[in-house]
């Protein structure tokens, strides 16, 4: 760490927090989780995880999770409401 500038680095890490509380992986991108986990995980290892609203980034992620009702819902309108599948051919 003796090497780098951490409050540089830190600040553009933080600048990658955008205002639905995501973090994104570099600028004029969209947030994902996947980036917030990486974005966080360095702001971590520098000592800057003050530096981020929390609240909004914890906000973020649980809005992206996804429910099991909603992967049936959308298994469900992609069969065409039930009347898709899989059918087995008869011999």
């Amino acid at each position: 760490m003796d090497l780098i500038n951490v409050d540089l680095l830190g600040w553009w890490l933080c600048e990658r927090q955008l205002p639905s509380g995501g973090l994104n992986g570099r600028p004029e991108k969209l947030p994902d989780v996947c980036y917030s986990w990486w974005v966080l995980a360095s702001l971590k290892m520098i000592g800057r995880l003050h530096w981020i609203d929390a609240d909004k980034l914890r906000l973020y992620i649980l809005a992206c999770q996804v429910t099991q009702a909603k992967i049936v819902l959308f298994l469900y309108s992609v069969a065409g409401g039930g009347g898709g599948g899989i059918k087995m051919k008869k011999e």
